[in-house]
């Protein structure tokens, strides 16, 4: 046989041995009957979350817990996706969502900050887990990599106090040191946060998140937000359910480039959605806000809009609905800091609930679009006009 034949054959018997090498495979996970010491098959589970931790995971493996079983310990995968062929970690069998725990016993303190740690993997789905009694459902954060296609869903998030650690909690945590995060996606979730005290939030994007969609979420009361994000941009924030928060439902700031779309806000002790400048007037714009639904906002008789915007330039709320607010339906707020917002076709029904003031209020605003609201009065008040 010629060489050129035989080197073609060597070539071609690597090849299938690395498309072999690299085929899915789907691992399974008990902790009620499985062993580390199994292959992780199926019939043949491993138990604990150190092993899954320890695995060398491949772009299309699965990993699944089994539904009804308890780990008390925190899921850090070691491997990353690809791209179109990710990494998912979800559940088999019936019965309740597999659980994650922060706690050694089902009423003990919190003793694990973590329920799912990222580790800096991209292109990973978690699906179908119940996480609780940790201060962070799951921990997106990027020291130097640049991290993308991270999706959390269909999971139950409950989370506990700061204290005794002393940090803030949050369903999901989100923020950079030199690295980025990007394409995440948190989609179809239920969120218990911690409903008392500052600190406390559903999901908290501090920095460095860019082309995100937090969607089709539920939140229960939150001390402070069910949503803050913060230093981001180039998101979706779409079709959300929450309210009775320390502060309020969507709190976007120094962030742009932002869609706050088709969310639902109610009974919020401040705004139910807020849009501002916090460390410079300058760094939030192109933020649009329309077909929410906000209802009584301001319930602790400060800062007590239903919607506002502060500081802002370039943004928009149009064809909202605003009722029941304490103060205005909507506050816009510039200091000479903004410019080039519009405020248009909302339906502003009722509000000043608490006090008498103007349905959309003004303040040191020079330049701005408003037509085609409809106002509607509170009860036993006169419609309010703009001011």
């Amino acid at each position: 046989m010629h060489a050129w034949p035989r080197c073609l054959l060597v070539i071609a018997a690597l090849l299938v041995g690395v498309c072999l090498h690299v085929s899915a495979v789907t691992y399974y996970v008990s902790s009620s009957w499985g062993r580390d010491t199994n292959l992780g098959l199926a019939g043949s589970p491993w138990q604990t979350l150190a092993r899954v931790n320890r695995a060398r995971l491949r772009p299309g493996d699965i990993v699944l817990f089994r539904r009804g079983d308890l780990w008390r310990e925190t899921l850090r995968p070691g491997s990353s996706g690809a791209e179109g062929n990710v990494i998912r970690f979800g559940a088999y069998g019936t019965g309740p969502k597999p659980v994650i725990s922060g706690s050694n016993s089902d009423s003990g303190p919190l003793v694990r900050d973590i329920g799912i740690d990222n580790n800096e993997q991209s292109h990973v789905v978690y699906e179908d887990f119940d996480l609780r009694n940790v201060r962070h459902g799951l921990r997106l954060y990027s020291w130097r990599a640049q991290v993308r296609d991270v999706t959390l869903q269909n999971c139950n998030v409950t989370t506990g106090p700061t204290q005794p650690h002393g940090t803030m909690s949050a369903g999901v945590y989100a923020s950079v040191n030199t690295g980025s995060l990007s394409s995440i996606t948190i989609r179809n979730n239920r969120f218990m946060p911690y409903p008392t005290g500052l600190e406390h939030w559903g999901v908290y994007f501090v920095r460095g998140v860019s082309d995100f969609t937090i969607e089709a979420n539920r939140f229960g009361p939150a001390g402070e937000d069910a949503i803050t994000i913060w230093h981001s941009d180039h998101g979706l924030i779409a079709n959300n359910a929450g309210g009775g928060n320390g502060e309020d439902t969507i709190d976007v700031k120094d962030s742009h480039d932002v869609i706050i779309r088709g969310n639902r806000a109610e009974s919020d002790r401040e705004y139910n959605i807020v849009v501002h400048g916090v460390d410079s007037g300058r760094l939030t714009y192109n933020v649009t806000v329309e077909k929410n639904q906000c209802r009584q906002g301001g319930r602790g008789g400060h800062l007590d809009a239903g919607i506002a915007l502060l500081f802002v330039r370039d943004s928009a709320a149009r064809e909202n609905m605003v009722e029941g607010a304490y103060g205005s339906g909507i506050f816009v707020y510039d200091a000479g800091t903004g410019g080039g917002n519009e405020i248009s076709f909302n339906e502003l029904r009722g509000n000043g609930t608490g006090r008498a003031t103007n349905a959309i209020r003004l303040k040191e605003v020079s330049e701005i679009s408003i037509h085609d609201n409809h106002l509607a009065p509170a009860p036993q008040r006169d419609a309010a006009a703009v001011r």
